[in-house]
């Protein structure tokens, strides 16, 4: 995660003589340098594989200078790629540690106001839209059902107490201080 974090950090500009190609910013070295370490790589092949690209012309590999627009977009795919990975660990080490067996199709779901998501085939940005759901259907659940049944209690008006989900457990999973998954990540 520290290593997304970094990758964030860092910026391009252009190199002097080369509006065309891009190299990280001077200002910006500790990020690189942090997150080519914490990736286990150099920070030479790092900047290098952010700052340009290789082609196979005629069986000869070629390397040329990116844009700096390119080597930011370069950037934020592979902090997005190693933050998928560790999505996808953390789902795995879960499954694993609640004993999933492929054959029997045990999965860890999020219920939201559209029904079960499951992480096997969610991305990260899927739970994170999950996770919203879960919120604003607590926010419509509290202002709604819970407010509503107050305020006829107070005013002392006969109704049928309504009976509706509390998802405030499947909250706490995600969002809880110390324990929850955002809270690990």
């Amino acid at each position: 995660i520290a290593a997304v974090l970094h990758l964030g950090n860092v910026r391009f500009d252009a190199p002097p003589g080369n509006s065309e190609g891009s190299q990280a910013m001077q200002e910006c070295s500790d990020s690189i340098e942090l997150a080519a370490k914490l990736t286990g790589v150099a920070r030479s092949a790092l900047e290098g594989s952010l700052c340009n690209q290789n082609r196979v012309v005629m069986k000869e590999k070629v390397r040329s200078p990116v844009t700096v627009r390119t080597a930011s977009d370069n950037r934020d795919a592979l902090a997005k790629a190693l933050y998928g990975m560790i999505f996808d660990f953390i789902v795995k080490t879960s499954n694993e540690s609640i004993g999933f067996i492929e054959e029997v199709k045990l999965f860890v779901g999020v219920l939201d106001i559209f029904g079960f998501e499951c992480f096997k085939m969610n991305s990260f940005e899927q739970v994170c839209i999950n996770f919203t759901n879960e919120r604003l259907q607590q926010f419509f659940n509290s202002f709604v059902f819970k407010l509503e049944e107050q305020l006829y209690a107070r005013e002392g008006i006969p109704w049928d107490p309504l009976d509706f989900p509390d998802n405030q457990d499947a909250v706490e999973i995600l969002q809880a201080k110390g324990t929850g998954i955002f809270a690990m990540l």
